[in-house]
């Protein structure tokens, strides 16, 4: 049985001036929300207190406000957190993908390393196995008794694999949490702890997965119903990350809470959903990095979950041996000692499915990605069409919603971007994706968690 003995490790400004502490933490604890918009966090100055145990942890954390991720599919975006690699380089761009042999993961690193590694999911979008996600795990606990399980039992799990390590055991605990995931159905008291004044506005476009019944008659209900629920199942999962860390040492654990993606509210034609699209509302995140001892800040500086191996692989001491071949940088010289990093283009990928933009007109091509590129506060999105591809151009500081095209207005501009999403597909190691064949069960799963069109 594992006994937290508390070994203060003090870092001062000194220390962290080095870029990383000479006594790294002994321990990673890394939390994954699934589904959990970055303005649905109280954290992030929403106005439900949806987040006050991440709150107090960012109270001695790094906090970063301009956090991006990869992809807006569950599995890509954690094959992105997990190698430093972009989904066009490490091969899932999809769910039920199969990861590239040639990418190597962060729990592969750490292992070698010595760490005692265990990972806990909650849905079958993070099936290990054929996906390759699991590399490195010596524990990748997906068993569930359906297509998802609740944070609860997932992190009921989690602490019993916590409990049976040694004292001397140097572990990375992954925990994976799903329940902001559509349907939104947290406990009972979960779903009625936050009521809106008014329904708000009817619903245009429920996806199948979001429709609710009641024997057997379909419930039409208005956008703040499911807000309502989503913010409760956020605060649930606040809640299950509290016992999280109310069971590891805070003296000598790392602990890293981000999301996957977000979710949209309302904001698009097709709404109460995720994947398909590369708005902020699915592609901003939050990112919370303790360590112990540690300056608290918040910074500004833009940022990408490629960023997260380099990035704890310094904090903990941690050789990379892929060096230069991880398309991440390290965040360890900025939280250390204020070192501006270069600015640098944020670039996201969707898989294309014309039916989410089916109020564009747009006849996407499947077999290629919808690609966007953020940069000095413009955004450009490439929507790959059949015949030809499609283009929006958004200036994000005059228009944060994402609403007026400036394509004809802003030719300059719209040319300087896509010559950034030329070079950077140029440059990158393109990986063929690997579909894995999935069984009719597998199937059905991905169905109602509304992955299958």
């Amino acid at each position: 049985m594992r006994r937290f003995i508390r070994t203060a490790v003090v870092l001062t400004a000194v220390t962290l001036a080095a870029c990383g502490p000479s006594d790294p933490p002994l321990d990673l604890l890394f939390v994954s929300f699934d589904t959990v918009r970055r303005d649905h966090l109280s954290l992030y100055e929403y106005r439900r207190a949806t987040s006050p145990r991440l709150e107090a942890l960012a109270e001695k954390s790094v906090v970063f406000s301009e956090a991006y991720t990869q992809s807006t599919k569950t599995a890509p975006s954690h094959a992105s957190m997990f190698t430093g690699l972009y989904p066009h380089q490490h091969g899932i761009l999809d769910n039920f993908h199969r990861l590239s042999p040639s990418a190597v993961t962060l729990a592969e690193l750490l292992q070698q390393s010595g760490f005692r590694s265990g990972a806990f999911v909650s849905s079958s979008t993070m099936t290990g196995g054929p996906s390759g996600l699991q590399r490195g795990f010596e524990v990748w606990d997906d068993k569930l008794e359906s297509h998802r399980r609740s944070a609860g039992l997932t992190v009921d799990r989690a602490l019993r694999w916590l409990d049976s390590l040694e004292a001397t055991d140097r572990f990375f605990l992954f925990v994976h949490l799903y329940d902001a995931h559509g349907p939104y159905a947290p406990p009972e008291e979960y779903a009625s702890l936050f009521l809106s004044e008014s329904p708000g506005p009817p619903v245009e476009i429920v996806p199948a997965y979001q429709i609710q019944f009641v024997e057997e008659q379909q419930i039409d209900f208005d956008l703040n119903h499911y807000v309502n629920r989503y913010d409760g199942a956020i605060r649930y999962l606040d809640d299950q990350l509290g016992r999280l860390l109310d069971a590891v040492d805070l003296d000598r654990t790392a602990v890293l809470v981000v999301a996957d993606h977000g979710e949209t509210l309302g904001e698009r034609y097709w709404s109460l959903d995720h994947g398909g699209q590369v708005f902020d509302e699915q592609i901003r995140i939050p990112l919370v990095l303790y360590l112990p001892g540690a300056k608290p800040q918040w910074l500004a500086n833009p940022v990408e979950t490629v960023d997260l191996l380099p990035t704890l692989l310094e904090a903990m001491a941690v050789s990379n041996s892929r060096g230069s071949d991880v398309a991440g940088r390290s965040l360890m010289p900025e939280m250390a000692n204020g070192a501006r990093l270069a600015k640098r283009p944020v670039f996201s990928s969707a898989i294309a499915l014309s039916q989410r933009h089916a109020d564009r007109g747009y006849e996407l091509d499947r077999n290629r990605l919808i690609l966007g590129v953020r940069y000095e506060g413009w955004k450009l999105v490439r929507y790959p069409g059949q015949q030809e591809d499609y283009w929006e151009l958004y200036d994000l500081e005059a228009d944060p919603d994402e609403r007026v095209n400036l394509v004809d207005q802003q030719v300059e501009r719209l040319e300087e971007l896509k010559r950034l999403l030329e070079d950077w597909n140029r440059l990158a190691t393109i990986v063929e994706p690997d579909p894995i064949e999935l069984s009719e069960e597998d199937k059905e799963k991905l169905r109602v968690l509304g992955y299958l069109d």
